[in-house]
């Protein structure tokens, strides 16, 4: 061991044991750093590990980016089912709004500009690219400066006040046809403040001219039962004169008797034909009416869930309208006064005119797709123009 250390001073002293250590181990001190130092840490360590680090967020960005398009594309197929849905609602609602001859409106308080729906624009005959419902002076001049006035008071105590309304208004369209309408509005508050107005106009042209009609008829039917009251007023007093002479004017009195009799047959005969005439105009005038009412309820049904409640809203406006309507048909069958008339006895071909009806209201082309079988009809003795229209009803 003496001999083993003093060999290894020998070797330390020369330097023999550096140059070795040197040769396998090497320096046991670290040099300064210089560039050229730093730059072979750059290349050997520090741009493979950029590299790497590269790599993996490459392949994470790729799988987000994955990710994120798969979520998109999921985004833009419910989206598009969306805007289906919403197409097919607005030309559903468009078409309840051609049926019911019926418009919605809308004002918006902030931004001071008004909205029709398609109906809206049918009403007043105009095109939606020719004409600006936020322009009150252009279709406020169809109106007469009475219903002008009308219009313009309602709509401002809504805007102010919050004031419902619901008027009737006549007005003439830009074809120049004069059309009667039904308009009603209300507003809508967020946090006390009105922030919209909003409601429907309604073309009730034909319910106006009916409930006319049926007014002048109630007016003549009101002079006929008047004259014929008059008149059985007279046979009574004429009654009464005669039995203060009966022992003298048995003859007279019979004859007297017999007018009244005629007369009262006369009478009750007019009520009948009243009380059936109504019946019948009620029955025709439900027809639309239950068609109507019909299609609200499947629209209600089948298509409320995609509707929002501005559209939910206009269908119970269909629907309570289509009720008050089915309240003023009710109100026909109060009419039972009717002047008699003569029923034309005839012979009547019941084959022949029940197979004339049909061809006359079936067009040409639907004849093809229809198969209609007439069996043998026995023929009738009756009014044939009455008995004509039993079969067209």
């Amino acid at each position: 061991l003496t001999k083993l250390n003093e060999g290894l001073s020998v070797v330390i002293a020369d330097k023999t044991y550096s140059r070795l250590h040197n040769k396998w181990f090497g320096p046991e001190y670290i040099e300064r750093f210089t560039y050229r130092n730093v730059i072979k840490l750059l290349l050997y360590v520090l741009i493979p590990f950029m590299l790497m680090l590269s790599f993996i967020s490459m392949f994470i960005l790729r799988r987000e980016v994955r990710r994120k398009t798969k979520s998109l594309q999921e985004e833009v197929k419910g989206h598009k089912s969306a805007v289906v849905a919403l197409k097919n609602q607005q030309l559903l609602l468009s078409e309840m709004e051609k049926l019911a001859k019926v418009g919605g409106w809308e004002y918006i308080v902030e931004t001071r500009k008004t909205s029709w729906t398609d109906g809206v624009f049918r009403i007043y005959g105009v095109k939606t690219t020719e004409f600006e419902p936020s322009r009150a002076n252009q279709y406020l001049p169809f109106y007469s400066p009475t219903d002008q006035e009308k219009l313009n008071t309602a709509f401002d105590r809504a805007l102010r006040y919050g004031e419902t309304y619901d008027i009737m208004l006549k007005f003439t369209s830009s074809e120049g046809t004069y059309k009667w309408i039904r308009t009603s509005g209300q507003a809508e508050f967020i946090d006390s403040a009105i922030v919209r107005v909003f409601g429907n106009i309604m073309d009730v042209t034909a319910q106006k001219q009916a409930v006319d009609d049926l007014r002048r008829l109630k007016e003549d039917l009101e002079i006929i039962v008047l004259e014929r009251t008059t008149e059985l007023e007279e046979k009574v007093q004429k009654l009464h004169k005669s039995e203060l002479a009966m022992l003298y004017m048995v003859e007279d009195l019979n004859l007297t008797t017999a007018e009244l009799k005629v007369e009262r047959q006369k009478l009750q005969a007019a009520n009948k034909e009243l009380e059936a005439f109504s019946y019948s105009v009620s029955h025709d005038l439900r027809a639309p009416l239950r068609a109507l009412d019909g299609f609200s309820r499947i629209l209600q049904e089948d298509y409320g869930s995609v509707l929002d409640a501005e559209g939910t809203r206009l269908l119970q406006v269909i629907a309570d309208n289509a009720n008050k309507m089915g309240t003023l048909i009710d109100d026909l069958l109060s009419f039972s006064r009717l002047g008699r008339q003569e029923m034309k006895f005839s012979k009547i071909d019941m084959h022949a005119m029940a197979d004339a009806v049909f061809h006359e209201f079936v067009a040409n082309p639907d004849k093809e797709h229809l198969e209609f079988l007439l069996s043998p009809i026995p023929g009738a003795f009756g009014d044939a123009s009455l008995m004509r229209q039993v079969w067209v009803n």
